[in-house]
């Protein structure tokens, strides 16, 4: 995917947001996901960090909060990690993915 199709593909899920039923939700399964898989996802811990820590500012909304982790989902979803990490990493990254997916449909 180009960078222009990728970035119409992610400002198109961003704009689904508002559409959702229960955002808070979508929110504390993404950040439940990346706090339990980061320390497995070595090349992208410094990322999955970065959004952790904005999506912890108590002055952004969730809409805010779920723009900012969205972008990452796909990187993370499709990240190649080492053969022998738990099986419950590659769970959150199946349920990551899935939730994406989800919110493309909407």
């Amino acid at each position: 995917m180009d960078i222009q199709r990728t970035s119409l593909f992610l400002k198109e899920i961003k704009e689904s947001i508002y559409e959702l039923q229960n955002p808070q939700e979508y929110l504390d399964i993404i950040y439940t996901d990346l706090k339990e898989i980061k320390d497995y996802m070595l090349g992208m811990k410094w990322q999955i960090d970065e959004v952790l820590s904005k999506m912890n500012m108590p002055s952004s909304t969730v809409t805010q909060k779920l723009e900012i982790a969205i972008p990452i989902i796909p990187t993370v979803a499709s990240y190649k990690v080492e053969a022998d990490v738990p099986k419950f990493v590659t769970d959150r990254k199946r349920e990551l993915n899935n939730l994406f997916l989800r919110l493309k449909k909407n």
